[in-house]
């Protein structure tokens, strides 16, 4: 009785192990997290039509990127530079604006760009 379940055992764990090399040779997970400007479409108008921003009113930020960093005011951010296994956090009661170009980011353990709270 106990070698058969030690071979049923034995059966089930070749067969997970076959699934788990199955899914990671066929990539379905890919790691690290990578996003640059070509994979975002400009075209896209966020606004609801409810309440139009002024973005005009709001004060402009230019930011080379190399490392993570946290935005926790309000405004307009001009973004390029690359960040190598890192991100970027917005975690602001206000209205925040991410213009990205050439902006390269790559995050082996989460998002590239993770809002926590903004509006």
């Amino acid at each position: 009785m106990k070698k058969k379940r030690l071979l049923v055992v034995g059966i089930f764990l070749v067969i997970l192990i076959g699934i788990g090399i199955f899914f990671f040779s066929s990539g379905k997970f890919n790691s690290p997290s990578t996003i640059t400007t070509k994979d975002i479409d400009s075209s896209v108008n966020t606004d609801d039509g409810d309440s139009k921003i002024e973005w005009s009113n709001y004060e402009n930020r230019e930011i080379i990127l190399s490392k993570s960093i946290k935005i926790t005011d309000e405004g307009v951010y001009n973004l390029s530079g690359t960040i190598d296994d890192g991100l970027i956090i917005v975690d602001t009661t206000g209205n925040v604006k991410l213009n990205l170009s050439g902006v390269s980011i790559t995050n082996s353990s989460g998002p590239a760009i993770y809002i926590k709270n903004a509006s």
